[in-house]
């Protein structure tokens, strides 16, 4: 996977850019509107990057608080374009745009006309190439979490609820970045360092 992404950012031509939204935010509007979200935010960037530390960032950081956007541009030979030099970046206009989105679902904001496609990523490369991007985005991001929470060995299950997560949970309480709406999170009582107070049996 780590080789597709390589390979994907570095073609002639791309234009890409990935979404990052953070626990706090998934927390407070909950994981479909942070997907759309997510969705908006890649687009904008697609169509015309933000500024360096405006909403975008070189690289994906465990560091990083909020929501922000990585992002890219490559020239017909491939070289990067240096995106803080917005005088040579041309900004794609709506009308030059259209986005396929993962899903059965769109973004009621998007910033240009979209599709909906349900399996997406079987069935178009761009959607394929988006998943590659947006799936190591994340393992990046979780390995640098792992450094930060090695109790919980973020590195080896990426975050997903597997026996030996949850049961890291149990014995050391939530780190900051773990979602607390979702099970079996949402059904235990936290004190302010993450220690668990109490547990409802579910």
């Amino acid at each position: 996977r780590e080789m597709l992404y390589e390979l994907i950012t570095k073609s002639p031509g791309v234009i890409w850019a990935a979404a990052v939204v953070d626990a706090k935010r998934i927390d407070e509007i909950n994981i479909l509107q942070a997907t759309m979200q997510g969705m908006k935010m890649a687009s904008e960037s697609v169509m015309c990057p933000p500024k360096l530390g405006m909403g975008r960032e070189e690289s994906a950081t465990c560091k990083r608080l909020g929501s922000y956007v990585v992002c890219g541009r490559n020239d017909e030979h491939g070289n990067p374009l240096d995106l803080n030099q917005m005088e040579s970046i041309d900004i794609l206009e709506k009308s030059q745009c259209f986005a396929l989105v993962d899903g059965n679902r769109l973004p009621s904001d998007m910033p240009c006309e979209a599709e909906a496609m349900v399996k997406g990523d079987s069935r178009e490369f761009s959607i394929a190439a988006a998943s590659i991007i947006a799936k190591v985005t994340r393992d990046r991001i979780m390995h640098g979490y792992d450094a930060m929470y090695p109790k919980f060995l973020l590195g080896k299950h990426k975050g997903y609820p597997t026996a030996a997560h949850m049961a890291a949970v149990r014995s050391h309480g939530a780190s900051p970045i773990h979602r607390r709406t979702f099970a079996p999170l949402k059904h235990m009582n936290f004190d302010e360092d993450g220690q668990i107070i109490s547990a409802k049996n579910k």
